[in-house]
């Protein structure tokens, strides 16, 4: 530096010199001072809050300051005579312009000194300040910075703790502390007056009760609905619990449907859920009064109070579901029981077994009744295929069940059933002999009925054909050109293994439900469903032909193609008890803009995740399309606090929540872009708090 003004001599005091001699000394110290001041701020870098080090940064500036103030002063004394050098040509034009540099360059150095000395000044005075609101706090809450550790974070609030903490990190802090302890929505600016009362004469008192002031002020007052649902909540737990322990009975009665004490469990459950959905919806109907007052008065939102109302039509349906679950189990258990006892009575009066009508029943039927399993539709199922079988196709059936139904235990009993039951079997054979053109022959054939095929098939043919058409004629509103084809649906189905009442009955429901439709459609829907039916022992035939045409009607398909999903997802591993399940949601997620392929495949794959319980996972798909369309409309605050912790706007979940409510692709994509972005959330927390208020559970 002092190189630049090197050959220039002027006078100082009298005596003659080079100036860059002149300047020699102070150049030296402010080179000495240089060095000492990078060590210092080198080690402020580790150690920003250390007053110690920012002390002796102040003094190095300010002896710096000294120095270069008086190497200013001295090239300002000398600047007349190298003024005067130059312009007699004494002194070269580099020489001078090098001296002017000396001169700017050192005045820019003397600036930039005293800015840093004043930047320095300010930061301890941020720093003394800054710790002092920080201390009040804790003093008046009684906290310490370890409370708030999950907040700051272990590296600054070790660093707070060590007293490294600089300035600008203990701001940070603070303001942090206040979001976390009044609320995100807090006035930091308000929040920092009031913590430095205290310095200004105020009391820790004082402070003290302006956080909670300002606490109160950010707390929501709440609303009639969540002083309600507040009241609610040891009722909503209980019933969480029971019915959580109702689906684990519920699942394993599927594989054991007769076991008694998982029936006993089931009704007990079913009984403690009426009682505490009864306590629920009183308790709502109790409040209705005051929450129309509220709403009528504007003190309650529009989407608060829609929610009451639907929370009351909800628990009105799950208490209705609840009765008629607990009706159902009873009526199934009784009648388990009666077709049990009436098999039970038939075997021991005929000395049979029900292995011996497996031929007729089938496999399936027949391991269910041995093992105890079988349904009370399969039980008289049962008793019908094996009475026809016994005693004869033309055999009065109600008269053989009334036998069975009033028969007693005792040997006389026994005896008594006997005789009734022959004579059933020999009332059987005159009604066959009434046929035309049967005669004697065909009595024979009768007679000797365990034989298969032959005559005796060609008698029942005969009976059930005659009977057939006339149940036709009387319960089909169809031209008679058509009665040949619902004929030979009926007896087609019927060949796969379906009970003939329950062939004609579901044959009846396609026609009536699908009038319009060709007699060759509606026969081979009928067959498909049949094949379905026989298949999986757990599907009652008229139950899909009614699934199949309300799931062609909710997802915009045909009969046939909804027949073609269900067969799918059954292969696939599908729990057949729950097919109703297939309609509800898939007119929830047809609504939300998914077509039948993509339908299909989330079914699917909430089969292949292993769990059975698949009304859980589209039940929560069903919730998230409603909850994320009232988010079309309004986000309470308690979400807007949620996303305020996420990269997503207010204004972009709201879209979503438009974009659901209107369905179609754009419905699908929303709801598949709320999911992706859920997945994304790194916060444990945050995460489950924004599941659970999308999709009702995490």
């Amino acid at each position: 530096m002092a190189g630049r003004i090197k050959g220039i001599t002027v006078e100082i005091g009298g005596d003659t010199t080079g100036l860059e001699t002149a300047l020699s000394d102070v150049n030296k110290q402010s080179k000495s001072l240089q060095n000492e001041l990078k060590e210092v701020q080198r080690a402020l870098k580790f150690d920003p809050g250390n007053t110690t080090l920012i002390a002796q940064q102040q003094e190095i500036l300010s002896e710096r300051i000294a120095a270069t103030s008086q190497k200013l002063q001295q090239l300002k004394s000398v600047q007349s005579q190298v003024e005067q050098q130059f312009q007699s040509g004494q002194l070269g034009v580099e020489q001078y312009r090098a001296f002017q540099r000396e001169l700017e360059t050192t005045e820019g150095q003397l600036n930039g000194l005293r800015t840093q000395l004043q930047q320095s000044q300010q930061t301890m005075q941020d720093l003394a300040r800054n710790t002092q609101d920080l201390e009040t706090y804790f003093n008046a809450t009684g906290t310490t910075v370890a409370d708030f550790a999950d907040v700051l974070g272990n590296k600054l609030t070790t660093a707070i703790q060590n007293g490294t903490a600089s300035a600008a990190q203990i701001d940070q802090a603070i303001t942090k502390i206040g979001q976390a302890a009044i609320g995100a929505d807090v006035d930091v600016e308000r929040f920092r007056t009031a913590l430095q009362q205290v310095g200004e004469g105020g009391s820790i008192a004082q402070v003290a009760d302006d956080i909670q002031q300002m606490r109160n002020e950010l707390t929501p007052v709440p609303s009639v609905v969540d002083n309600v649902r507040a009241s609610l909540q040891s009722v909503e737990a209980a019933s969480s619990g029971l019915t959580a322990e109702l689906k684990q009975v519920q699942a394993a009665l599927r594989l054991d449907p007769n076991n008694i004490t998982l029936v006993r469990q089931q009704q007990d459950l079913l009984g403690q859920s009426i009682q505490q959905t009864e306590q629920k919806l009183n308790g709502l109907k109790q409040a209705q009064q005051q929450v129309e007052a509220a709403f009528a008065s504007g003190d309650l939102g529009v989407a608060e109070y829609r929610a009451f109302q639907r929370e009351i039509g909800q628990t009105e349906a799950q208490l209705s579901s609840f009765n008629s679950a607990l009706q159902r189990s009873r009526s199934e258990q009784q009648g388990v029981a009666q077709a049990t006892q009436q098999l039970s009575r038939y075997f021991e009066a005929s000395g049979t077994s029900v292995q011996e009508f497996a031929h007729v029943l089938g496999p399936q039927l027949t391991a269910s009744i041995a093992q105890g399993r079988a349904s009370s539709q399969q039980l008289q199922q049962a008793l019908t295929q094996i009475g026809r079988e016994a005693l004869g196709a033309g055999a009065d059936l109600d008269r053989f069940r009334s036998a069975l139904q009033q028969a007693g235990s005792g040997t006389s009993d026994l005896q008594r059933l006997q005789r009734e039951l022959q004579d059933i079997e020999r009332q059987a054979e005159q009604t066959t002999d009434a046929v035309e053109g049967i005669g004697d022959g065909i009595k024979a054939g009768l007679a000797g009925l365990a034989g298969a095929g032959g005559l005796a098939a060609t008698v029942q043919q005969a009976l059930d054909v005659s009977t057939l058409d006339t149940k036709i004629e009387i319960m089909f509103d169809v031209p008679e050109s058509s009665r040949a084809s619902v004929r030979d649906a009926i007896n087609g189905v019927a060949a796969y293994g379906v009970d003939a009442e329950e062939a004609l009955q579901g044959v009846q429901r396609q026609w009536a439900l699908n009038k319009d439709a060709s007699d060759s459609s509606n026969t081979a829907i009928v067959k498909g469903a049949g094949m379905i039916a026989s298949a999986y022992s757990a599907i009652d035939f008229n139950e899909l032909i009614q699934e199949s045409y309300e799931m062609g009607k909710s997802m915009g398909i045909t009969q046939e193609e909804a027949l073609g999903m269900t067969k799918s997802l059954l292969d696939v591993g599908f729990p057949a008890e729950q097919l109703d399940i297939i309609s509800e949601y898939g007119t929830q997620l047809k609504m939300a803009g998914y077509n039948a392929e993509e339908i299909q495949a989330i079914i699917a794959a909430g089969v292949d995740t292993g769990s059975w319980n698949i009304d859980n996972l589209l039940d929560g798909i069903k919730e998230g399309r409603i909850r994320m369309a009232e988010f079309g409309q309004e986000i309470p605050k308690s979400m807007t606090e949620l996303l305020s912790k996420t990269d997503v706007s207010k204004e972009k979940f709201q879209q979503w929540g438009k974009d659901v409510a209107s369905g179609g692709k754009k419905g699908s994509k929303a709801m598949n872009e709320v999911s992706k972005w859920l997945s994304t959330i790194e916060d444990d927390t945050t995460r489950l708090a924004l599941g659970t208020a999308i999709f009702g559970r995490c």
